[in-house]
């Protein structure tokens, strides 16, 4: 019999090695948790959500986290959502609001006036007996991947009905087909997995040393629409059928988000300003051969000229004939829509200047078929609760013949106050209805005039807003476009139209506006903010003192109140005051500039001269353009003697901003020391012209003049006396002006208001002295001379007209 083999003996190290495969899997997991651990443990990071936990006025509630978007852009373009703080427990009857979007929701450029915030007045209005927080959760440059990971923030919230306004950035905005801020168009999967990683501590380092590498490649600072010239892309771009699906896939996912959340939702489809916003930019169709260029370019040059000579059907049939050879040139078909326009074709001449937007190669507005996917996907889900609000036919209806331009948008998207007013009826009868509320009164809808009266929407404000619209149209893209010379005109105009709101005089009516909207709603933080603007605008630092501290009491996390109460402060001498305010600025933000420029000057105000230039130059490190830095750290360099380092601070500030009517100033009143009293005057007369009703470059160019013997310098030092009639050294001026020229009676009000404004300016009273002594009012003058003896015990000057004075006295 055959004797069986021995079995087997298992080795030894078999246990061993399947503990070394095991600890091989494991060890990476364990250093990656060792590594998030060390990171938290030395407070690496930011926190990823959008809201944060804190205690404003004894309650627990959810704030803003201002970091949030650091994870969707690189360093130093990151944009920051609003201010808020609601309460961690929804007050019982409250109905919780949450609006979501990009900049056009957010109510760009003036978010206080904003649909979100218009509606919230109508629903308190119309439902008094009902509590209503309208959550603006929208904010600048971002597209529905962000807006996607803010609703997941939301929807444990406890919000009654979410406001869905989304679509103008999908192109432009984080991992577009034509985003500046990372990756173009890439998969889903690699999306939400890079988000995912950057709610880490780990995946946040690694995606700065990512950044680190390739900083290069993108800007170190925000530039508005300006940064995105080289960045267009053509309708047929493959690139853009993966944006569509990413589109369509997060508006979904937010729906769902809502949905589960037991929000009741509504989407909106996203309007724009189609007769009146040209494309930004055109290219014509990629396979265009150089002998069909030149034909089209032909036929494209006399259908202008045609255009241009009102003969609308001559260029009409040109501009047709040019679409045979590239019909994918979107001014071309934006011209079209406007000799249609003319010739009162309007149906047609909509559907060109929706062809026009649909083929802009710098798509910074919701296409037709982003809206396309918004009717499709709301449409789908309207059974489950789903309303869908066709906002960009609603805005057409209500435009002279369906086609929306100029009178509800200030741009290309940005809804101007009437049409925020026409969004927020629509949205709020939707909430309404959604609610299932019942108005106790039958009263119509507040009237948008209400409307402005309650949000304290006065013509300074009003000013501001066009003058900050008037800006932004003077940076490309828009200077590309075509006739921006016309769209200048109007914003010009509007502009001067409302320039009496900022004299003086304007300042009363508009206060009272202020004092009666917030005497409707006391604890409305925003209005106070607005009212404290106001008054600092207008001289009264005390009083915006008060608004200020009712700002931070109301909103205490909110660092731009803490900095510009900061201002003020400073702007009343209470420096130390300014100081811990400012620094309380920074240490909810470190990363701002502004206040650490204002930390600057007010520890260079208190002497502290090496710790305000580590300040200032901490503030350009971050961001070397920050014209007002720059600024007050050349006046810094100057008063320690610094000329040539404070003339090169001067002139860099300059090179980043033109038009900085303190740069001006400031460089001139350098060169005047030294004496290149020409060249000052320059930069005064440059000053003068930015900003006409500046009273300090009016009261610098009256000194430049006088020094040049000039007699138009007593009007310029008339104009800021007029402007500020605080401002004693122009009045002093002034006063000196009048004397030379024999007019002693005018010159003595003036040097009486000097005296009265400085009680202890002996060069004041002096000539006080001699004006009264010249007009023969000797006890008057006598009395003045004394007081100037007091305060300067050996001015022989007026030691000798005292003795003069006191002998004609008596003669």
């Amino acid at each position: 019999m055959k004797s069986k083999p021995p079995s087997p003996t298992p080795s030894a190290s078999a246990p061993s090695r399947r503990w070394f495969r095991l600890f091989a899997l494991t060890l990476p997991v364990l250093l990656l948790l060792a590594l998030e651990l060390v990171l938290r443990l030395f407070c690496y990071g930011y926190p990823a959500g959008f809201f944060l936990q804190s205690r404003a006025n004894g309650r627990d509630v959810f704030i803003e986290n201002q970091e949030f978007a650091r994870r969707f852009f690189p360093p130093g373009l990151e944009r920051s959502p609003l201010p808020m703080a609601i309460p961690a427990v929804k007050t019982p009857g409250t109905c919780r609001i949450f609006v979501f979007g990009e900049s056009a929701a957010m109510g760009d450029p003036a978010p206080d006036y904003g649909f979100a915030r218009q509606m919230e007045v109508l629903l308190r209005a119309q439902f008094p007996e009902k509590q209503f927080e309208v959550v603006n959760v929208a904010f600048t440059a971002i597209s529905s991947h962000v807006i996607r990971e803010i609703a997941r923030d939301c929807a444990p919230r406890d919000g009654d009905v979410w406001i869905i306004y989304m679509g103008n950035n999908e192109v432009v905005g984080p991992f577009g087909a034509g985003t500046i801020f990372g990756p173009q168009a890439p998969g889903l999967a690699f999306i939400r997995a890079s988000l995912a990683l950057k709610t880490t501590r780990t995946g946040q380092l690694l995606d700065a040393l990512r950044h680190h590498l390739t900083r290069k490649k993108t800007p170190a600072t925000w530039d508005g629409m300006e940064m995105f010239l080289n960045q267009q892309l053509r309708q047929d771009d493959p690139r853009l059928t993966a944006v569509y699906k990413h589109f369509q896939r997060n508006l979904e996912d937010i729906l769902q988000l809502g949905a589960h959340s037991g929000a009741k939702l509504i989407v909106s489809t996203v309007p724009g300003n189609l007769k009146d916003c040209p494309p930004f930019a055109s290219l014509h169709r990629a396979d265009l051969t150089t002998a069909q260029f030149a034909g089209w370019n032909q036929l494209f040059q006399a259908a202008t000229n045609h255009e241009a000579a009102r003969n609308f059907p001559a260029a009409l049939a040109a501009y047709e004939q040019a679409a045979q050879l590239d019909d994918r040139f979107a001014e071309l078909h934006f011209r079209v829509g406007r000799c249609q326009w003319a010739l009162g074709r309007f149906a047609e001449a909509r559907k060109r200047f929706e062809l026009a937007r649909d083929l802009d190669t710098l798509r910074f507005r919701a296409d037709t078929r982003i809206n396309h996917i918004i009717r499709q996907v709301a449409g789908a889900q309207r059974g489950t609760g789903v309303t869908l609000v066709d906002a960009a036919e609603i805005c057409a209806k209500q435009s002279p013949h369906d086609v929306t331009g100029e009178e509800f948008f200030w741009e290309h998207v940005h809804p101007n106050f009437d049409g925020n007013h026409l969004l927020a009826r629509t949205l709020a009868d939707q909430v309404t209805a959604a609610l299932v509320l019942s108005a106790r009164s039958q009263s119509p809808p507040l009237p948008a005039a209400e409307c402005a009266r309650r949000l304290a929407l006065t013509d300074w404000d009003r000013f501001q807003i066009v003058d900050e619209v008037f800006k932004r149209l003077q940076q490309p893209p828009f200077t590309h476009q075509l006739d921006h010379a016309g769209r200048k005109a109007r914003l010009e105009k509007a502009r001067a139209e409302l320039q009496p709101a900022i004299r003086a005089e304007a300042f009363g009516p508009a206060a009272a506006i202020y004092r009666a909207a917030i005497a409707l709603t006391p604890d409305d933080w925003r209005l106070h903010e607005n009212f404290a603007k106001l008054l600092q605008e207008f001289g009264e630092p005390a009083r915006a003192e008060q608004e200020w501290k009712t700002v931070v009491r109301l909103l205490p996390h909110h660092e731009a109140a803490h900095y510009s109460l900061g201002n003020v402060l400073e702007a009343q001498g209470k420096t130390a005051e300014a100081v811990v305010c400012f620094q309380q600025s920074l240490s909810r933000r470190p990363d701002l500039v502004e206040p650490r420029n204002g930390l600057g000057l007010a520890l260079a105000n208190l002497g502290k001269f090496p710790d305000a230039l580590r300040e200032y130059e901490a503030a350009l490190r971050r961001k070397p353009d920050f014209v007002e830095a720059r600024i007050n750290l050349g006046q810094l360099l100057a008063q320690q003697g610094r000329m040539d380092e404070a003339l090169a601070h001067y002139a860099a500030a300059l090179r980043a901003n033109s038009n900085s009517v303190a740069a001006h100033i400031n460089l001139g009143k350098l060169l005047a020391s030294q004496g290149k009293v020409t060249d000052a005057l320059a930069h005064y007369e440059t000053a003068v012209r930015l900003k006409p009703d500046h009273a300090l470059a009016h009261h610098n160019l009256g000194n430049a003049l006088s020094a040049l013997g000039r007699a138009e310098a007593s009007a310029h030092f008339a104009e800021a006396v007029r402007l500020r009639p605080d401002l004693f050294e122009a009045r002093y001026n002034l006063g000196l002006a009048l004397a030379k020229q024999g007019r002693y009676a005018d010159a003595l009000a003036h040097f009486s208001e000097v005296v009265r404004l400085q009680p202890t300016f002996a060069g004041a009273r002096f000539n006080f002295g001699v004006a009264l002594a010249k007009e023969r009012r000797f006890d008057e003058a006598i009395a003045q001379f004394q007081e100037t003896l007091r305060l300067e015990p050996e001015n022989r000057p007026a030691q000798e007209l005292l003795g003069k004075a006191m002998t004609l006295r008596r003669q």
